[in-house]
């Protein structure tokens, strides 16, 4: 997975990012095949207007992300393959400072999913809530230690039941999906 977390420019409403993001680009995008070739699924996901839940101190969100663009290849091989596109500078890039900050302030991650938990397959995949919770691995630790206490934590928050209600109660009490039968 290629995941972007983009910042919007100076001076544009978060209505108009997110109706350009959506109805422009990412359509856009997706119609050149030449580009779209490398791409299995491409989800994005917006940021809600205010903080929906008090999240602890610990936890901040990033300050200028407004979703993010998730992008799966079919291996890590094909990111350069896709990026390194020739059409990308010509028919994508000119596009994205229309409405995508480009001082830096955008983040992005390439990751392989680890599936953690199985989801109940009556649930609508499209009216789910992501939650991405990205932590930074500290300079000089071992790269397999920390993905592997990441995957614990995880674990452990999925097998926490006051947690797991927690999340599903949020879900519910935000009309985030369709309640079930």
């Amino acid at each position: 997975k290629y995941l972007y977390f983009p910042a919007r420019i100076a001076g544009m409403s978060s209505r108009a990012f997110h109706l350009y993001w959506q109805k422009h680009l990412s359509p856009h995008a997706m119609h050149v095949t030449a580009f779209s070739q490398f791409m299995r699924k491409y989800n994005s996901t917006h940021r809600f207007p205010d903080d929906p839940v008090a999240l602890p101190a610990r936890f901040q969100p990033m300050p200028r992300a407004e979703g993010a663009a998730e992008v799966w290849v079919n291996s890590l091989s094909e990111v350069g393959d896709w990026l390194g596109n020739p059409l990308y500078p010509e028919l994508i890039q000119p596009d994205e400072p229309r409405f995508i900050a480009q001082d830096g302030s955008a983040e992005l991650v390439i990751m392989k999913e680890e599936r953690l938990f199985k989801s109940d397959p009556d649930l609508v995949e499209n009216l789910k809530t992501k939650v991405y919770l990205l932590g930074r691995r500290p300079a000089g630790s071992d790269y397999d230690a920390f993905h592997a206490g990441a995957s614990r934590l995880a674990r452990d928050i999925f097998d926490t039941p006051a947690l797991r209600q927690h999340l599903i109660q949020f879900v519910l009490s935000h009309k985030l999906r369709e309640p079930l039968p």
